[in-house]
């Protein structure tokens, strides 16, 4: 699980560079200034690491790999399912799509990894894993907002 955290956010900054050298633009939370009452705060918190990472889970990772895996190369459900992921991150931004399609790759690989164990244990591991990476995104968030 260690190796897939420090996987996850080496190819998130690996593509955040990557986006910013070519000049794709950012619109995710860059130089805009949010106040937040303690109960949107709490509110924020839930959704974004608990409710987020059990629903993108159930639909990037496990429903797609289930679907898929009969059909395609793993390779192939691997990237497949991280496209899908990055893109309904899209409403933040094309920089935060490709960001988020790398992170897609971590959450998908640790699905596959953890599924010849149960179908069960490698869904609640990838939403561990997605929660703390959601967490740690809103800590720094919270803690960088302009």
């Amino acid at each position: 699980m260690i190796k897939c955290i420090i996987a996850a956010l080496i190819l998130r900054l690996i593509f955040s560079i990557f986006a910013e050298l070519i000049g794709i633009p950012s619109e995710l939370g860059r130089g805009n200034t949010i106040t937040l009452s303690d109960e949107e705060i709490k509110s924020k918190l839930v959704d974004f690491v608990i409710i987020a990472p059990i629903i993108e889970t159930l639909l990037t990772q496990q429903l797609i790999y289930e679907a898929l895996k009969r059909y395609l190369n793993i390779s192939f459900v691997l990237l497949i399912s991280a496209a899908i992921f990055g893109a309904i991150h899209f409403l933040h931004g094309l920089q935060f799509m490709v960001e988020a399609f790398s992170t897609g790759l971590v959450l998908s690989y640790t699905y596959i990894a953890w599924r010849p164990e149960s179908k069960s244990q490698a869904f609640w591991m990838t939403v561990a894993l997605h929660a703390l990476l959601n967490g740690i995104a809103v800590t720094v968030g919270f803690c960088f907002n302009d």
